[in-house]
C-alpha cells in the first residue's frame, strides 16, 4: 500500500490503518515498512471487533482486512484474509476505489 500511496491519495482517499498491537510494536512496524499513512491503536480490540474481524480465525488476534469506506460512514467494498498473508492485489483494491468514486 505505500508503494501505492500517491495513487490512492489522489483518489480522494486516506488509508488508515488499525493496529491491535500495543503502540510500541506497531511503532516498529511502522518504521520498519517506513509508513508514512495513520496507523490507529486499537489495544483493546475495539474496532475490529466493531467490523467483525477479531479472533475471526480462532488464533487470538484480529484477521487481516481491508475496507473502503464512502465519507457517509458506509462500507463499500470489503476484503477479509482467509490467513495473514492472504491479501489482495493493490491493483484490485484501486480498481475498488475507482468503482466506488465513480458511483
Amino acid at each position: 500500500m505505500q508503494k501505492n500511496y500517491e495513487t490512492i491519495s489522489g483518489l480522494d482517499t486516506e488509508i488508515l490503518a488499525i493496529s491491535a498491537d500495543s503502540p510500541s510494536q506497531a511503532e516498529k512496524a511502522v518504521e520498519s515498512l517506513g509508513l508514512s499513512y495513520p496507523i490507529l491503536f486499537d489495544v483493546d480490540s475495539d474496532v475490529v471487533g466493531e467490523y467483525g474481524v477479531d479472533n475471526l480465525h480462532g488464533d487470538g488476534v484480529p484477521a487481516p482486512a481491508i475496507f473502503i469506506v464512502d465519507k457517509a460512514g458506509d462500507i463499500r467494498w470489503q476484503y477479509i484474509s482467509g490467513n495473514p498473508y492472504d491479501w489482495p492485489d493493490v491493483e484490485k483494491i484501486i480498481s475498488q476505489l475507482r468503482m466506488v468514486q465513480a458511483s
